[in-house]
């Protein structure tokens, strides 16, 4: 059976227009109130350290569903795991386990380590006046791999976690 190519270009026109409607939102978000000279150290001695920094834009509930919470209208996770190469005496930080940057000094490195700058996330449905943006971040100053990650339950300071802060957003298509 052939389908017609008038239904194929409505289809992909409706496509394009369903993702057109779908907002995207843009925020920054910056780790605060940690100590930056605990994650250079860790650095330097060796370890790699993670940031993961999280992301949910929700809807206030009203009436009986507040019982249930607000609703979650998108989520996000952004991993960024740093590390030290000695040989060229950089910092390399890998961002979710695909793209590297490569700072020869601390300070622009903390500066993009520990900040996420015009992320864009895309929400799966219209946007209201009372819906909010929460974000927090955690950081584990020595990253560990599996099964060493249990460790994190009984040793505290091995990883800080923030409280969700809400966060400031701007709607670039509505």
């Amino acid at each position: 059976m052939k389908i017609p190519p008038s239904i194929i270009v409505l289809f992909l026109l409706g496509s394009i227009e369903a993702a057109a409607q779908n907002p995207t939102v843009v925020f920054s978000f910056t780790v605060d109130d940690y100590p930056e000279s605990r994650i250079i150290e860790s650095l330097m001695d060796g370890h790699r350290s993670e940031v993961r920094f999280e992301f949910r834009m929700l809807r206030k509930a009203k009436g009986f569903r507040k019982i249930f919470g607000d609703k979650l209208l998108a989520e996000e996770e952004r991993v960024f795991v740093a590390r030290w190469d000695a040989f060229d005496e950089s910092f390399i930080v890998t961002v979710d386990e695909t793209t590297e940057h490569i700072f020869s000094d601390a300070i622009s490195f903390l500066n993009f380590f520990l900040s996420v700058n015009s992320h864009r996330m895309a929400v799966s449905e219209s946007l209201l006046d009372d819906d909010y943006l929460m974000c927090r971040w955690r950081i584990q100053p020595i990253k560990l791999v599996p099964p060493l990650t249990l460790m994190t339950l009984v040793k505290s300071d091995l990883q800080t976690n923030s409280s969700w802060k809400q966060t400031v957003f701007e709607q670039v298509n509505r």
